[in-house]
């Protein structure tokens, strides 16, 4: 699992890098190249990558990706869903723990439904809704919200979740 977590660093390093001054080139222009970060050290592991279907969201990693498996020695296992299917597909999938993605490549906006099994969103949407209703003040549902995140927080540990963060930011 520790290779796993590097690979996926090796990943995102690559894209900062590739955001450097000097590669602002544009995809379409043929002129991209991706910087080598890796010596081929995941030869022979593949990354399954979960994303949504359709060349704006897709595209990139079919596009690229022969350029990070030749970098990096991995395979990239892409599985694509349409838009229709693809929100409930991985909120069963991260709320069940299935885990059967490495790396899901999804819309930003969507983050609020998976961050902490959707638990965090849950509980602003239900202050939300009550506020909506008129049952209580906006200060008093964002107070709620936060008295439950906190609840939400240590009930999952907060020390364990700060302990994943550090790694995952860990080189």
């Amino acid at each position: 699992m520790r290779e796993r977590g590097q690979l996926l660093l090796a990943s995102a390093s690559a894209a900062a890098l590739a955001a450097l001054p000097g590669h602002k080139a544009l995809a379409q222009s043929g002129d991209v190249t991706l910087p080598i970060v890796s010596d081929r050290k995941f030869e022979g592991q593949t990354v399954i990558v979960t994303s949504e279907a359709g060349p704006p969201i897709s595209g990139p990693i079919q596009h690229f990706g022969h350029i990070w498996e030749e970098a990096t020695g991995a395979t990239i296992d892409l599985v694509t869903y349409p838009h229709g299917e693809f929100f409930e597909k991985l909120r069963t999938e991260l709320v069940s723990g299935a885990d059967t993605s490495d790396l899901v490549n999804f819309q930003s906006g969507w983050s609020g439904d998976f961050i902490g099994g959707g638990e965090y969103y849950n509980k602003l949407d239900t202050a939300t809704s009550r506020f909506m209703a008129g049952e209580i003040s906006a200060e008093e549902a964002m107070e709620s919200a936060s008295d439950e995140w906190e609840r939400t927080t240590d009930r999952l540990g907060r020390d364990h979740q700060r302990e994943l963060y550090l790694a995952s930011t860990a080189g």
